[in-house]
C-alpha cells in the first residue's frame, strides 16, 4: 500500500470522525431547547426616561433571560429594540431595561416586551427554555412644540400600600403625559421584593405601562441596604438622580438633595458625602441655567425632594439653601415642587425665593395631597388635592416675560 495515500486517506477521516461530533452537538443543543416557561414578570413593562425621540421600557422577571421590546406604530408592531453593551447583547439579567430610539416628537407607538428564559449560560452553549411575553401597549414621546400638557406629583408615599391606593385613584380622572414621584416613596429601600411590590408593580398595574413615571429620589430612599442598587430598578435621562428634559412649554429641572442630617450623623455610619455632592450639582445647575433651552423656556419648573424654605432648620434643608438658592433665584424659576415635611403649604414668591413653593403632605389619610399641573401656553394652572378629593390650594403663573437675569 502507498503509505503517503494511506497516512492522507487516515487524516482526513480522523477529521471528519473529529468534526462529527460537533455538527451533531448543534443539531442536539437546537433539539434539546424546551418550549416552554414558567418564568414570571414580577413588575412592568413601565416607561422610564421619556424625551421626545426615544423612550425607555423596563421590566423585572424572576429567572433570567433575554430582553426585547417590540413596536411599531400600530399594533402589528414589526420592528424590534434590544440593548448592547460593550459589544454584547444584554441578557442573562432578570431586571431588563431597552431604549427605543428613532422616535418621532409626539407621537403614539405600540409595543409589548419579550423575554426568553436562559437555564444556564456556559462558554460555549446557552440554554433557553420558553419565551413569556407582556401584551401590547402604547407610550406616546415626549413634544417641546405641544401647546398644553398636565402632569401630577406624588410624594411621601413610604412604602404604604393604603397611602399609594388612595393617591392613585386620584389620578383616575386625569389625563397626564407623567407623573412625578418626588421622593420617599420607598421607605428605606431593603429588598427588591419591597421596591416591587410597595412600587413598581403597583404604578405598573395604575398606569406606567402607558404614561412614565420620573424618580426624584427622597433622603429616605438614600437610606437601606437596596438604597445603592435604586438606579438598577429606575432611569433617568443621564443615568444620575439630577437632570433636565422638556416637554411642551416647560423646561424641567431636578435635584437631588440627599440626606437631611449632617454626613457625619452617627445613623450614616460615616458613608455620607452629600455636602460634596450638592456642591456638585451646584456646578452643574451654573452651567444648565445658562443654555438656550432652559433660558428661552417659558415655564421652568424645580423639583427637588427637600424644600430649600418652608422646611425647618435642619442640615439638609439649610444646605440645599446654601447651594441652590441663588441660582434658582437668578434662573427665575416659575415653580418649585417639594415635600419632606409632611404639612402641606403653598409658599408665595418673597424676597428669598421669587417664585411660588408646593409642598406636598404626608403618607397618613387625611394628610395626602397630590399636586396636578396643568400647562398651557398662556398660564400654568397649579392644584394641591388632597387624598380625600378636596382642594387644599391653587395657584396661576403666566409665562415669565421678564429678562433672564443669570449669573452675576
Amino acid at each position: 500500500m502507498d503509505r503517503r495515500k494511506f497516512l492522507s486517506t487516515t487524516l482526513a477521516a480522523g477529521t471528519i470522525a473529529a468534526l462529527k461530533p460537533v455538527s451533531s452537538f448543534a443539531a442536539e443543543t437546537e433539539k434539546e431547547q424546551p418550549k416552554t416557561t414558567d418564568m414570571q414578570f414580577l413588575a412592568g413593562p413601565y416607561l422610564q426616561a421619556p424625551t421626545e425621540t426615544s423612550m425607555t421600557i423596563m421590566w423585572i422577571t424572576d429567572k433570567k433571560s433575554t430582553a426585547e421590546v417590540h413596536w411599531g406604530e400600530d399594533e402589528s408592531l414589526g420592528k424590534k429594540a434590544i440593548s448592547i453593551t460593550d459589544g454584547q447583547i444584554d441578557a442573562n439579567e432578570r431586571i431588563h431595561k431597552v431604549t427605543v430610539t428613532g422616535l418621532e416628537p409626539g407621537k403614539k407607538y405600540f409595543y409589548k416586551v419579550s423575554s426568553r428564559e436562559i437555564t444556564n449560560y456556559g462558554p460555549y452553549r446557552v440554554d433557553f427554555a420558553g419565551t413569556r411575553e407582556s401584551g401590547i401597549h402604547s407610550f406616546t414621546t415626549l413634544d417641546t412644540n405641544k401647546e398644553s400638557f398636565t402632569f401630577i406629583v406624588l410624594n411621601d408615599i413610604h412604602s404604604l400600600a393604603d397611602a399609594m391606593k388612595k393617591r392613585l385613584e386620584l389620578l383616575d380622572d386625569i389625563d397626564c403625559d407623567l407623573v412625578m414621584l418626588n421622593g420617599d416613596i420607598i421607605q428605606d429601600p431593603k429588598s427588591e421584593q419591597q421596591i416591587i411590590d410597595y412600587t413598581l408593580k403597583t404604578l405598573t398595574d395604575a398606569f406606567a405601562k402607558e404614561i412614565p413615571f420620573v424618580f426624584i429620589r427622597g433622603n429616605h430612599e438614600a437610606r437601606g441596604v437596596y438604597s445603592r442598587l435604586l438606579e438598577k430598578y429606575i432611569a433617568t435621562p443621564n443615568d444620575k438622580y439630577y437632570f433636565t428634559f422638556e416637554h411642551g412649554p416647560a423646561q424641567f429641572l431636578v435635584l437631588d438633595g440627599g440626606e437631611d442630617k449632617e454626613d457625619s450623623h452617627w445613623a450614616y455610619s460615616g458613608l455620607n458625602a452629600f455636602d460634596q455632592y450638592r456642591v456638585q450639582q451646584a456646578h452643574w445647575l451654573e452651567q444648565k441655567i445658562e443654555l438656550g433651552e432652559f433660558k428661552n423656556a417659558p415655564y421652568r419648573i424645580c423639583l427637588t425632594h427637600i424644600p430649600l424654605f418652608g422646611s425647618g432648620d435642619a442640615h439638609g434643608t439649610l444646605d440645599c439653601r446654601d447651594k441652590w438658592a441663588d441660582l434658582l433665584q437668578q434662573a427665575n424659576i416659575d415653580l418649585h415642587i417639594s415635600g419632606h415635611t409632611h404639612r402641606p403649604n403653598i409658599l408665595a414668591p418673597s424676597e428669598e425665593h421669587n417664585y411660588p413653593i408646593f409642598i406636598g403632605g404626608a403618607p397618613q389619610y387625611g394628610r395626602g395631597t397630590i399636586v396636578q399641573v396643568d400647562v398651557t401656553k398662556d398660564k400654568m394652572q397649579v392644584k394641591m388635592i388632597e387624598d380625600n378629593g378636596e382642594v387644599f390650594g391653587t395657584y396661576q403663573i403666566k409665562p415669565d416675560r421678564k429678562p433672564f437675569l443669570g449669573i452675576f
